[in-house]
């Protein structure tokens, strides 16, 4: 009976023995992340101490950049609102009022007048029967 105790003994202690050993690990582990995070805080500080400055201030910018942005979406509807009176206006405005008449350049090829040009210039601009007049 005495050896069972025994035994039993030596087995409690070898397994004290092992959670000892386990929690000694656990404790260096800990350690060491609590030096890895006092590192990380130590040189995140000065960042830090800034971060509430920097947060306003690009608080403030993007609250210019959204005004900016409601700001040019009203212009552009109220863009989009004149273009589409033009358009139902076109039928009773004089033809060089029309829409698609403002809208051409002055060198497109639907442009119904040619542009007045220097005749050294109207080879190169001029239209067709300009350029086989000018040969």
């Amino acid at each position: 009976m005495l050896v069972l105790v025994a035994i039993a003994n030596l087995i409690l202690a070898l397994f004290n023995f092992y959670i000892a050993w386990k929690l000694q690990k656990w404790r260096r582990a800990i350690a060491c992340l609590a030096d890895i995070l006092t590192c990380a805080e130590n040189n995140a500080r000065p960042f830090l101490v800034r971060a509430p400055e920097f947060i306003l201030q690009y608080q403030h910018k993007s609250r210019q950049l959204k005004e900016r942005s409601q700001q040019l979406q009203r212009q552009w509807q109220q863009l989009a609102q004149l273009l589409n009176l033009l358009n139902l206006l076109a039928p009773f405005l004089p033809k060089r009022w029309q829409l698609q008449n403002l809208l051409r350049t002055p060198f497109s090829p639907t442009r119904t007048k040619p542009t007045l040009l220097p005749s050294g210039l109207a080879m190169f601009f001029g239209s067709a029967s300009e350029k086989s007049s000018l040969k």
